[in-house]
Parts: structure tokens; sequence; C-alpha cells
């Protein structure tokens, strides 16, 4: 486990940024290929799995497209992982890193958009608890 001061989770922001515009056009491109998948299963029902039908080769295509498309998303979640960051959430671009508040592992937590890391939240907790950042920095300030 990794545990990242509040300015070496900002130094990742522009590499989170690149990553998750790609991982956004990934998972766009996945619910495309899913929705045609869906209707092709809408339209046929179980004969879309039979060979002698007329669309099976175009569903299989589908179903591979999107395999190999999901492969893809879960390479680049991986190279963030790796950099000992927790994903949170691919649709808008949420990210943790541990943080060390003198003894305290705490969250801290970056959204797709925010140039810098601004906010955190306790383990215990998740996004829609996040305070910011300042706050925390204030108590260690407080904390001799």
């Amino acid at each position: 486990m990794r545990v990242y001061t509040i300015e070496e989770a900002s130094q990742l922001v522009p590499f989170l940024e690149r990553t998750f515009e790609g991982i956004f056009a990934l998972n766009t491109k996945i619910k495309m290929v899913s929705r045609d998948i869906d209707n092709l299963i809408s339209i046929w029902g179980n004969e879309i799995f039979e060979k002698s039908n007329v669309d099976n080769e175009y569903y299989k295509e589908k179903t591979k497209q999107r395999e190999q498309l999901i492969r893809e998303m879960a390479s680049e979640v991986q190279k963030i992982q790796d950099m000992g960051c927790i994903v949170k959430d691919v649709d808008v671009g949420l990210v943790d890193f541990h943080y060390d508040n003198y003894g305290e592992l705490v969250f801290l937590c970056w959204k797709f958009g925010e140039k810098e890391i601004l906010y955190w939240h306790p383990m215990s907790q998740g996004y829609r608890n996040r305070r910011s950042v300042d706050e925390l920095l204030a108590m260690r300030k407080r904390t001799p």
C-alpha cells in the first residue's frame, strides 16, 4: 500500500486526467456495443445464439469487441492502481489515495476535472462525506 502526501497525489493529476480521458472513451464504446448486443437479444431472443441465425455472427463479433474493450479499460485502470491509487468510479473519474493523518489512514480524494487534490474523507466514509484538504491541513497545524 502506497501512502501519499497531498503534493505527491497532486503531481499525479495530469496523468490521471489523460488516463481517464481514455477510460471515458473506452467506457462509451463499451456502452454502445452493449446496447447493440442488447438490441440483438431483444429482437431475436435466444435464437441469436443459434448458428443458423442471420445475426449470429454479428452478435459474436459484437461480443468479442466488447470483451476486447473491457480488457483495454481494465488495463488503463490497472495503470492507476499500480501506482497505489484506488479507482472508485470509472464513470465520473474518482480516485482515492491513502494519506497518513498522524497515524490515522484517511483518503485523499480526486475527481476528474479537479486540477489538484482538494478533498479528503475518512476511510469508513465515501465521496459524499468528503471535506476540504484545507480543513485537514488546519487540523495538522493544531496537533503538536
